[in-house]
């Protein structure tokens, strides 16, 4: 409801994660299937799902948990995924797999959808205009939350030391994006903003 939207999260520590919201409510603690990626993981827009990688039978696959639900459950067909990031109204989520791809998963039924190549990915982000965002090999793209041959929006400048993209995030109101880059042999990190 209207108070899960109003509801703060904080992680307290890495195996809890706490809902403070307009009443007091008791911790939730979501104990997850073994995982080697622990940072694939992301709140849905209404805040009360988590999307999270972790193992099935032995390979990486895509797990949800609502915070009112007993138990996880893992979405057939997300074999290899990491890095996902929902759609603005709740009901899909994309998320690159192993296989070099950007893919969707719509949660009311049907395929994976495969919607771009994007070998080594460093994160996505769904826009309300229905178009996704996504840096595939350090370079930042846009392509149709259907689908199609991907539009490439900015490249790193080795001129002015940038080595790649990652990580980008819509900020309030859609039309920009925060990304951050990274820049010279000593790992630091620039954060702009594009619009």
């Amino acid at each position: 409801g209207q108070a899960c939207g109003r509801a703060r999260w904080r992680a307290r520590n890495q195996s809890a994660l706490h809902i403070r919201g307009s009443t007091a409510r008791p911790a939730v603690t979501i104990t997850t299937p073994p995982t080697t990626d622990p940072t694939s993981l992301a709140i849905s827009p209404d805040g009360w799902t988590i999307a999270f990688v972790a193992s099935d039978a032995g390979r990486p696959r895509l797990w949800l948990r609502s915070f009112d639900a007993a138990s996880a459950r893992s979405l057939p067909g997300t074999d290899g995924a990491t890095l996902p990031f929902w759609a603005p109204h709740g009901r899909s989520i994309a998320f690159f797999a192993d296989d070099g791809r950007l893919k969707r998963i719509d949660l009311d039924g049907g395929a994976v959808r495969v919607l771009a190549n994007a070998p080594l990915p460093r994160g996505g982000a769904w826009s309300r205009d229905d178009t996704i965002l996504f840096v595939s090999e350090g370079v930042l793209l846009r392509v149709s939350s259907n689908g199609g041959q991907p539009e490439t929006l900015a490249t790193p400048d080795p001129g002015n030391g940038e080595r790649f993209y990652q990580s980008p995030q819509l900020l309030p109101g859609g039309s920009d994006v925060l990304v951050s880059i990274g820049v010279g042999p000593a790992g630091s990190r620039r954060v702009v903003v594009f619009n």
